[in-house]
């Protein structure tokens, strides 16, 4: 990122180069001959967000929230 404010920059454009709506993904919850189902988890639950170009975006969270799955699925 640049460090002149916002306001003093002109920005590339106002479209959105990336766009995501409602993303979710789960793990798991599959059946297995002669065993229990495993237990699902909801790595990523109703994600929103958007990036025009020229903005920066960071992804900050817990160890385990859910980044990474995040990144994958936008990419």
């Amino acid at each position: 990122p640049r460090f002149v404010p916002r306001a003093k920059r002109e920005l590339k454009g106002t479209e959105d180069i990336l766009a995501v709506r409602g993303l979710f993904k789960t793990y798991g919850g599959r059946r297995r001959l002669f065993r229990r189902p495993t237990r699902s988890v909801e790595a990523v639950k109703g994600v929103a967000l958007a990036l025009r170009r020229g903005e920066t975006l960071g992804i900050v969270g817990e160890s385990g929230s859910g980044k990474s799955t995040l990144a994958a699925s936008c990419a």
